[in-house]
């Protein structure tokens, strides 16, 4: 869960669901949050929870509420892709097998 101070967020998102592409360095999430992270959903002052909102929807929720504080933006992530899950098991496998990912046969 990530308190968003009022003001702008500086964070752009893409996808269909939301999925946080770009954090500008002058964002107050800057560091805390990453590229890849989906949004899961969006809390509001006086205990609104708002989920499952495509990216249209968050950014103009997001808009709507700026001057608010008390706003909280639940993520998880990073997004893997499947490059990216190909990446980590080949590094898994040099790790486990050296460099040559040779297999004997009994």
């Amino acid at each position: 869960k990530f308190p968003l101070p009022a003001g702008v967020v500086g964070i752009r998102f893409k996808g269909y669901w939301p999925i946080i592409a770009q954090v500008h360095h002058t964002s107050p999430l800057f560091g805390k949050v990453s590229v890849g992270m989906k949004v899961l959903a969006l809390h509001l002052p006086g205990d609104v929870e708002l989920s499952t909102l495509k990216v249209e929807e968050l950014v103009q929720c997001i808009k709507d509420y700026s001057a608010d504080e008390g706003r909280v933006l639940v993520l998880d992530g990073p997004v893997r892709t499947l490059a990216k899950r190909k990446e980590e098991y080949s590094n898994f496998e040099k790790k486990q097998f050296g460099s040559e990912n040779s297999i004997d046969e009994c």
